[in-house]
């Protein structure tokens, strides 16, 4: 089987949230159980390995009135292919792009696969700026060569709430006009993608269900259900090879189930050490991702603030995003110099050795598609602090025999303040149960390989549909 992965965003190459992270780990450990894949992704311009990719083809790309000259380059890393597209549009990764740059980008991708020397079975597309892909396919494609006319696609929500929404004034760049990609009066991207793509799949079984609702579903809910027998769950999982307290070069000290006590004490010291923190008996949270309300931030903020005017805990937050929650949380660090540290942007080294040091990970989210942040942190024994939504519904548990964290269901302030104060009464008062949590968590299964199978299976399916 002959796969093109296509994403806006893949790490090394660039990172902006989670996306980067599975579009990085899933091509790869697909072809290692021997799929042919490739990964098509946007060369934008402050890409930091450009100067090692190789010139594969120059092609001049027709669409609507528009006409712009493409080249195309390859790149081979960590025994993965990479195919980079270039072009005046693509200079960086805004949320304020325009029609043009994705829909040309989308045509691009298109435009290129005759000339990969080989058939392509299946377009595994991911997220609003590959969305119209299966449109292109049928209206532009198919009709005009037969080599288009058997591919399937498979379009993986990574985050509903954004969408790719476009004026319809760009409704004449399109080959014919169509109800599919109009939502809201408006030419939506992930609607598109929803309506034509072959199958449909989203990142947590938990989440496949919320998105059929209204509140989760950001008025995409009825496109949803319109296309629900074509609609998996797939649960993301993460590199337990890259992510590994055992064996990681970057931590002070390694350490494992029977020794993540003291691995973690010194971890902690140092790391707070490093940052000029004070007081390593404390509790250090640690919140690491994109900083965007969806993440819980409004929730936590009465509740981080009375802990740390009264120096129970120390905070590290590792991310970028909205400027509103950038100022708050430098604000908070000026405020509470000796407690907090605010590291603006992404660094994996960085964010392992938080892991490594943090006792819990905040994560409170109004909705969750998956995570991967969180699964990590487990991993290294910092303990989730989780609303009860999406990924993290199916993965961290408050009670039971696998609990590993602490959860609560509405997103209330007053709720997670309720389970925020549980799980610093656990750490103080040396609860056994807080330890019982950790070496659950420490064993945490959502593994590549896992992921990996399921969508083998997945693309059988698609491929086996008439």
């Amino acid at each position: 089987m002959n796969i093109i992965f296509v994403s806006s965003e893949v790490y090394p190459f660039q990172k902006h949230g989670g996306l980067a992270d599975i579009s990085a780990s899933l091509p790869k450990t697909l072809s290692q159980k021997g799929l042919q894949i490739k990964t098509i992704l946007p060369l934008y311009e402050d890409d930091g390995f450009q100067n090692a990719y190789q010139l594969f083809k120059t092609k001049t790309i027709q669409f609507g009135q528009e006409s712009i000259e493409t080249s195309y380059y390859t790149y081979t890393f960590e025994n993965h292919d990479y195919i980079f597209v270039k072009n005046s549009l693509l200079s960086a990764l805004d949320p304020n792009e325009t029609f043009l740059t994705f829909v040309m980008f989308n045509v691009c991708v298109l435009s290129i696969l005759k000339d990969l020397g080989h058939p392509v079975d299946l377009i595994h597309i991911n997220d609003w700026h590959t969305s119209f892909i299966p449109f292109l396919l049928d209206s532009m494609f198919r009709p005009l060569d037969p080599f288009y006319e058997n591919i399937k696609t498979l379009l993986t929500i990574h985050n509903l709430e954004r969408q790719g929404q476009f004026d319809r004034q760009f409704e004449t760049y399109l080959p014919y006009k169509n109800f599919t990609y109009i939502l809201n009066g408006h030419i939506n991207f992930l609607k598109t993608g929803i309506m034509r793509a072959n199958y449909i799949n989203t990142v947590s079984r938990t989440y496949k269900q919320e998105i059929l609702l209204r509140f989760y579903g950001f008025d995409l809910d009825s496109a949803l259900k319109a296309r629900q027998d074509h609609l998996e769950g797939i649960l993301n999982g993460f590199d337990h090879h890259l992510y590994d307290p055992t064996t990681s070069k970057t931590l002070h000290i390694n350490y494992d189930l029977d020794t993540y006590e003291k691995g973690k004490a010194f971890n902690k010291t140092k790391f707070l050490e490093s940052l000029g923190l004070k007081d390593d008996t404390l509790p250090l949270m640690l919140f690491n991702g994109r900083l965007g309300r969806q993440k819980g931030i409004d929730i936590m903020k009465s509740s981080l603030e009375e802990a740390l005017s009264n120096a129970s805990i120390n905070l590290v937050i590792v991310g970028e995003g909205e400027a509103k929650y950038e100022a708050y949380f430098k604000e908070l660090e000026r405020k509470y110099k000796d407690h907090v540290h605010f590291f603006e942007g992404f660094d994996q080294t960085f964010s392992e050795k938080a892991y490594a040091a943090s006792d819990f990970f905040l994560l409170p989210s109004l909705f969750e598609p998956s995570g991967l942040n969180h699964l990590i942190a487990m991993r290294y024994g910092s303990l989730p602090i989780v609303r009860e939504t999406g990924g993290l519904k199916d993965t961290v548990f408050s009670k039971g025999p696998k609990h590993n964290g602490f959860t609560f269901i509405n997103y209330d302030d007053q709720e997670f303040q309720d389970v925020f104060l549980e799980a610093i009464s656990y750490y103080y008062e040396k609860n056994p149960l807080f330890h019982e949590k950790i070496t659950h968590a420490m064993q945490v299964t959502s593994h590549l390989d896992d992921m990996a199978e399921n969508y083998i299976h997945l693309y059988d399916k698609v491929m086996n549909e008439e």
